[in-house]
């Protein structure tokens, strides 16, 4: 502990402080460099001023302009290093990582102070985990319910299993199996939702469903980290004790976030003057981590249990959502950006990284990606596309994959060639996972296309052939009925699955695509935009198309509205007819065919066609 020693001169009555050294025994050092092992030591002054970096007799401190020199020029490098990531087509933290390994104590060691870096990247965790807190989208995990949930039991724990099992085979304990496991149990939410709303499949319903799965994925992650500290002197009670206390945490201070804060807030935020509320709520969040981080931990949990508690207890309400996105957003990527480049990078030996050994027993670990993989079974109603679709936006470990390694290698459970080969799974799995993800979004999107275009194709060429007069062509019109349907509702538990179940049974019609989106109408809180495509009935191209749609749409309506609520004026639903977005291309395609390029233009219509250029010549004259 720090010694401070402070004199009083009892003649002048004055208290003056000396300079104090923070000294800190070897076996016990706080600020030891991870590059060399030597010893740190700063100086601070109580009540004085800051000195030049040589420490005169007026103040001093423990660093010098070069090494704010050097700091900013590794914040400029993670920056850079992160857009070069992305350009890439690889998440951001990638580039973090390499960043910090490179210019770290392990290799160029230019980073000074390598342990305050890390101490402010472990304070960057810590924002993330309370921002994943406050993202919880409790009205999601209600709609998407028992597979949200199977998904995300079943893409931890089986992978736990089998990184348990494989870190066995090849002779570890069960103690570093199952912190191999337990690397391998998360799922990196942040990468799969970057990847869905650049595929423009965030708000689909099968989007929705992975991001509701990726949540309770990370709860369990952090229930699983708090078994580490356990495994050090395993006994039945130690083991237990984190998982009951997670559990009775995460119920109750869950039913508060649910119940008790917004009846709460209905109370208190009147009272707070409007201009003044984003900042309040904002402070109250905080101040709920400061007091459940320690909470937590004492009670034998993670502090960082904690710090996403607080979060969760704000999940609900949008002035705190607010006043974190325009107050904390950008720091916390900074701070995010730090832990990445030092608090994992430093720990990473990157001479180390790349033998033979390590890289046989990180690619016998990366085998439990299959069991991420494999969660696309859940997706209802199954069918490839979605089966892949949700098993890739599983399959990439990222943030809590690396807390649990580092944790784990800072209390001794592993060694440094366990760490090395675990770090080096999850990053493979980082670059593999959002670039077959994408690769399966293109897929499911060409084939619903194709599947959505081919009979329209007919319709619309027929359209435009007797538009022109032409007689006949012998082509046959199946034109297809598709409805966009917006429907807004209270989002009770279990409509969702009512509506989808109605659409395809009850009015026997296949969803092409689904939105699901949060709204405070005066309907209810959920709205959900379906695209249909009726199995059964198609419209002419004549004059009577009009009074079928009509009559279909109606009782499309009913049927939609009768399977979500008993009273009527308590659900809107909004029906229009939808064409697909590949009539444009059609268009091109069927260019040469409308001109006349790609059939035999009738001599009456070559004729008048002959006429009308005569016509405008004469004209011109």
């Amino acid at each position: 502990m720090a010694e401070w020693a402070v004199q009083v001169d009892m003649d002048a009555g004055l208290a003056t402080s000396s300079r104090s050294l923070l000294s800190v025994a070897p076996g016990n050092a706080t600020h030891n460099s991870t590059s060399n092992g030597t010893h740190l030591e700063s100086q601070s002054a109580l009540g004085g001023h800051l000195g030049d970096e040589h420490g005169d007799g007026h103040g001093g401190h423990a660093f010098s302009k070069e090494d704010l020199m050097w700091s900013m020029v590794f914040l400029w490098a993670l920056w850079i290093s992160g857009v070069i990531s992305k350009k890439l087509g690889c998440p951001d933290l990638v580039g973090w990582v390499v960043a910090g390994i490179l210019l770290g104590p392990n290799l160029a060691n230019i980073v000074p102070k390598p342990d305050s870096w890390m101490m402010f990247g472990e304070l960057g965790l810590m924002m993330l985990v309370l921002e994943a807190g406050l993202d919880v989208d409790l009205e999601m995990i209600k709609q998407m319910g028992s597979r949200a949930v199977a998904i995300a039991v079943f893409g931890s724990l089986v992978p736990l299993a089998m990184g348990t099992g494989l870190a066995g085979v090849i002779g570890y304990n069960w103690q570093q199996g199952l912190v191999v496991g337990t690397v391998l149990a998360p799922t990196s939410v942040g990468i799969a939702l970057n990847v869905m709303r650049g595929g423009g499949v965030l708000h689909s319903r099968t989007g929705q469903l992975v991001i509701a799965a990726a949540i309770l994925d990370d709860i369990i992650a952090l229930i699983l980290l708090s078994e580490l500290e356990a495994l050090k002197d395993p006994t039945v009670i130690k083991i237990l004790s984190p998982l009951l206390i997670a559990a009775a945490l995460l119920i109750g201070i869950g039913s508060f976030a649910v119940a008790g804060m917004p009846r709460l807030l209905r109370v208190f935020l009147p009272k707070i003057p409007e201009p003044h509320r984003d900042n309040v709520m904002l402070g109250g969040t905080m101040l709920a981590a400061l007091g459940l981080v320690p909470a937590v931990h004492y009670s034998g949990g993670s502090h960082l249990l904690g710090t996403f508690l607080a979060g969760l207890c704000f999940c609900t309400d949008n002035h705190t959502h607010h006043a974190w996105v325009h107050q904390v957003k950008r720091i916390m990527k900074w701070m995010v950006m730090v832990f990445f480049s030092t608090t994992v990078a430093f720990e990473i030996p990157i001479r180390e990284l790349f033998a033979a050994d390590v890289v046989a027993t990180s690619a016998l670990f990366f085998v439990a990606i299959i069991g991420k993989i494999i969660t696309g079974m859940w997706v209802s109603p199954f069918n490839i596309y979605d089966f892949f679709f949700v098993g890739f936006a599983m399959s990439a470990w990222g943030e809590f994959a690396f807390v649990v390694a580092t944790t784990a290698l800072l209390q001794d459970l592993i060694d440094k060639k366990t760490f090395s080969a675990c770090i080096l799974a999850v990053l493979v799995s980082i670059i593999l996972g959002p670039l077959m993800l994408k690769i399966a979004l293109q897929r499911k999107k060409k084939f619903e296309e194709e599947n959505c275009t081919d009979s329209v194709k007919e319709a619309v060429l027929k359209e435009k052939l007797d538009a022109l007069g032409w007689e006949d062509t012998g082509i046959v019109v199946h034109e297809p009925l598709y409805y966009l349907v917006s429907v807004r509702f209270k989002g009770l538990p279990g409509q969702l699955k009512n509506l989808i179940k109605e659409c395809d049974t009850g009015l026997n019609c296949e969803w092409v695509d689904m939105r699901v989106y949060h709204t405070a109408s005066a309907w209810g809180d959920l709205q959900v935009d379906l695209i249909l495509q009726d199995r059964v009935k198609t419209l002419p191209t004549d004059q009577s198309a009009f009074a079928q749609w009509m009559e279909r749409s109606m009782e499309v309506h009913a049927v939609i509205a009768g399977c979500l609520s008993d009273d009527r004026d308590a659900v809107e639903v909004d029906i229009e007819r939808w064409f697909s977005k590949k009539w444009d291309e059609q268009d091109k395609q069927m260019h040469a065919i409308v001109t006349g390029e790609g059939l035999p233009q009738p001599a009456s219509a070559s004729q008048e066609a002959a006429d009308i250029e005569a016509g405008a010549a004469g004209g011109a004259e």
